[in-house]
Order: C-alpha cells, then structure tokens, then sequence
C-alpha cells in the first residue's frame, strides 16, 4: 500500500506524540493531533448501560436499548469517543450530562446494525463528525 501524505496546505496544527505514546494506546492531546503511523486506543464492548471514562475511546455496543453517558464535556477540549453499535435494531441513547449536548440535542441514537456515532468536546459540548 503506498504511504499517503497530507498536502502542506492542509495541515494547520500539530501535536507530536511519539512512537512509545502510541504503542501505551496514549489519546492524543488534542483533536489536531496528527499521526502518520497510525493510532491505535483502548476498546470496550458493552452489553449494559455505562458511563464513559478519559480512558475510553472505542465503544462497541453488543445489545439493545442501552444507555451511554457522556462525561462532561467541559476541560476535555479535544476528547474524542467513537461509539458503535454491532447488534440489529440496538435502540441505543448516548446522552449527555450537566445539560450539555451533542450538536444541540441532550441526546443522540443508533437504531441501525453498525451505526455510529463519532463525536469530539469543544470544552463546552459534544459535536459530531
């Protein structure tokens, strides 16, 4: 596979993490990390309702008509959580908390098998992407 390289023009900011921070499964600083090798995070499947942590990036959801909570979105500028359902009909509600939201909604769902949902903290809210 031949190496991709961004253009110059795309690259606004950078955070260098380094080889060792990315074999520790380290989260990057900021949203704007850039990493040309990869990045690999921790992983959780869950089959009951949970509240994330600052140590949870990936979330497979594994039943139906669960509840994830969001921690607060305040000081985490940066965090990023992909959340991902692999059960048909999950009926799954990422909610937020402290009256925060997600692109404007207390809540967000997944009613499809492999929806998902990737969302960032501003320091105030969660947004979608």
């Amino acid at each position: 596979m031949a190496e991709t390289k961004l253009p110059a023009s795309q690259i606004v900011e950078a955070d260098i993490i380094t080889e060792a921070e990315l074999n520790a499964g380290t989260k990057p600083a900021s949203f704007t990390t850039l990493v040309s090798t990869g990045y690999s995070g921790s992983y959780a499947g869950k089959s009951a309702d949970y509240t994330l942590t600052s140590t949870d990036f990936l979330i497979e959801v594994t039943a139906i008509n669960l509840t994830i909570t969001l921690p607060t979105a305040v000081g985490r500028s940066g965090m990023v959580y992909i959340i991902k359902s692999s059960v048909a009909s999950p009926n799954l509600t990422i909610a937020t908390t402290g009256g925060q939201t997600i692109d404007g909604s207390s809540t967000q769902t997944i009613t499809t098998q492999y929806g998902i949902l990737r969302i960032f903290s501003n320091g105030a809210n969660w947004l979608s992407w």
